[in-house]
């Protein structure tokens, strides 16, 4: 009795901190994307990277309001959105590279690091397919993945396939942000702005990676289950 009360306390507990934390980064996001908006809007730019990280906004709002839903609910609906989670939290991760795949593509002219662009796309395309894929039909049907939670005789991919996954997924993601980095600054070495500027604008574009040790290492395992 003392342990399951525990368990809900705890519980109740991680459903309220996920709801804060979501709400703080959503709060973040709308904002940042107005100014995007506002500044593309004064230069007459708007592109497919913009089309693209305005997709991902939309696709990070529904991920964090179902993600918010699944840290509220505690019964077979629960299990069904965290599902429709990982797959939102795939597709945005997808719509997050093809933004900056296609802005590095407005500014890269060389053909060096336009393959590499493709190249990391690529990749990310594949990886992305093959992860949604798994994760939607690991168990044939999408419902018999849910079932799963409940009567373990369905017959699924094993959890461990769905956790290398997991990390193939996190580490191509992670690679990509890298590769744009230091195409960013390649492109910085190459251009006519003053060593200042260019250290400025590197700086900027270096705190899209500060995120690759953790999301790489601290990859998000329900409880062990096959779901994700």
């Amino acid at each position: 009795m003392a342990d399951s009360q525990l368990h809900d306390v705890e519980q109740n507990t991680l459903g309220m901190d996920l709801i804060i934390i979501g709400s703080i980064f959503v709060g973040l996001v709308w904002p940042a994307f107005a100014l995007r908006w506002w500044a593309r809007k004064l230069i007459h730019g708007w592109g497919w990277d913009d089309n693209a990280i305005l997709c991902a906004t939309i696709l990070f709002t529904v991920y964090t309001a179902v993600a918010m839903a699944c840290a509220v609910l505690l019964s077979r609906s629960a299990t069904t959105l965290l599902l429709t989670s990982v797959v939102l939290y795939i597709m945005t991760m997808f719509s997050l590279k093809a933004s900056l795949g296609a802005f590095f593509l407005r500014i890269c002219i060389r053909r060096s690091q336009r393959i590499v662009i493709y190249i990391s796309l690529l990749l990310m395309t594949i990886i992305t397919l093959l992860y949604t894929g798994i994760v939607i039909f690991q168990c044939g049907a999408p419902q018999h993945a849910i079932g799963h939670f409940y009567n373990h005789n369905i017959s699924c991919v094993a959890g461990s396939v769905l956790q290398g996954l997991g990390y193939a997924h996190g580490v191509t993601n992670a690679l990509t942000d890298i590769n744009f980095l230091f195409l960013g600054i390649w492109t910085l070495q190459q251009s006519q702005m003053r060593p200042r500027d260019k250290a400025l604008v590197g700086l900027i574009l270096s705190v899209g990676t500060m995120y690759v040790p953790p999301s790489v290492l601290c990859r998000n395992v329900y409880k062990g289950k096959s779901l994700i």
